[in-house]
């Protein structure tokens, strides 16, 4: 096996190392970095295992869109008819801001908040009915994020980060439908408990090429209506080249997992949530100034095991821009 076979391998190795002392599931948001991660081009969705130097601040604004397959009105109706409240959800799309301080080279905090809206929320009702209860807006849950350096090698081009993140319940859970009822947890913007994760990333750059491998592990409490919405465990991997000058644009591609334990309300637990959704997701970055960059990315779904009677991820657009100051 040659140098770089040696190197890629390193990197696989070490990400594979990373999801089997995580052991189950995780997740939650990661502001995008501009442009990189320590010498290497940076991916998209993955997080990557560079910190920003000392001082340095970096603003992000970023917009994630999710579409889902639907039941139809007689699928509804179906299910109304076997005593079965199951939901329709046509979109989730998640607005966020986030900044980044960099402490030097051993750590970096982030912050982020979301604003989001869910469009097209309809349930079936028993014994014969469909009720559509119109779209849930509001101010999400803020996150505050530590990426801690935990090993580099300069030889190899190799880091290892630490990632330890807390969601805190700032967001709005009182939203109500176009009847005025209220939301459940799962449509409310804001889940009202506090979620910990804890996860590890890897990163190598070799030349113009740079591997990124991550997963994290979500503890999810009990929220808003006596609610839990299940643990995450999300893991991603992120193959990045970076074009030679003049061109200024990194091409990204990204496999992004996630395995969500089933919702649990007082208590008892919902057959119909919970599950694992693996998307492909090519993207681009313009980098239109050595400490500016706006970035593009869709994930397609390759693998979808749901449980029970979901709404399955039809795709993912991801976008946003970014500086450094």
């Amino acid at each position: 096996m040659g140098r770089t076979g040696r190197r890629i391998g390193g990197v696989a190795a070490l990400s594979l190392a990373a999801a089997m002392l995580t052991v189950p599931p995780a997740g939650a948001t990661h502001p995008v970095l501009g442009g990189g991660s320590g010498k290497g081009a940076g991916p998209i969705v993955t997080p990557a295992a560079g910190n920003l130097g000392k001082g340095t601040v970096a603003l992000n604004f970023q917009v994630d869109y999710q579409a889902f397959d639907t039941f139809s009105d007689r699928e509804l109706l179906g299910f109304a008819a076997e005593d079965r409240e199951i939901h329709n959800l046509e979109s989730v799309t998640t607005y966020s801001v986030s900044a980044s301080y960099g402490a030097g080279r051993f750590a970096t905090f982030h912050v982020a908040v979301p604003y989001v809206v869910r469009r097209g929320i309809e349930e079936s009702e028993p014994p014969d009915e469909i009720h559509s209860h119109g779209d849930a807006s509001g101010l999400g849950d803020a996150s505050a994020h530590a990426h801690v350096r935990l090993f580099g090698s300069e030889a190899w081009g190799i880091e290892v980060t630490g990632i330890v993140a807390l969601k805190v319940p700032t967001g709005q859970t009182r939203v109500r439908d176009d009847a005025g009822n209220r939301f459940d947890a799962e449509f409310q913007p804001g889940s009202g408990s506090w979620d910990p994760t804890v996860g590890l990333a890897v990163s190598e750059a070799y030349g113009p090429f740079a591997l990124h491998g991550a997963v994290r592990y979500t503890w999810v409490t009990e929220g808003v209506l006596d609610t839990d919405l299940g643990d995450r465990f999300n893991y991603d991997l992120a193959f990045v080249y970076r074009v030679p000058p003049p061109v200024r644009v990194d091409l990204v591609l990204e496999a992004n997992g996630l395995w969500q334990d089933r919702e649990r309300r007082a208590g008892e637990e919902d057959p119909d949530s919970g599950g694992q959704v693996l998307l492909v997701s090519p993207g681009l970055r313009w980098r239109m100034h050595p400490r500016a960059n706006a970035y593009v990315s869709a994930g397609l779904p390759v693998f979808q095991d749901l449980n029970g009677d979901q709404n399955e991820v039809r795709f993912r657009v991801l976008a946003g821009v970014g500086g450094a100051f």
